[in-house]
């Protein structure tokens, strides 16, 4: 009698448990999605106000220019 009460026992905690990591990993992804898009609210504030405008003129002169030793990069490559 007593181990018919415990397996009840034991599968209804089970069926706790199960529930409980479901809803953690929800919360874990809401939590996620949340704070993405805080984020990408906060980011975009910051480039409305032009905060953000020697970054974004130092990433695009980045993106202009050529690499510093274009021979060795080339001669790496060459070697493969």
């Amino acid at each position: 009698m007593k181990t018919k009460k415990f397996i009840q026992n034991l599968k209804s905690s089970l069926v706790i448990s199960r529930i409980t990591s479901l809803e953690l990993g929800m919360l874990i992804i809401l939590l996620l999605v949340t704070t993405g898009i805080w984020g990408f609210i906060e980011l975009a504030d910051e480039v409305l106000e032009g905060e953000t405008r020697r970054i974004d003129e130092w990433l695009s002169w980045q993106c202009e220019t050529p690499p510093i030793y274009p021979i060795l990069w080339a001669r790496r490559g060459s070697k493969r």
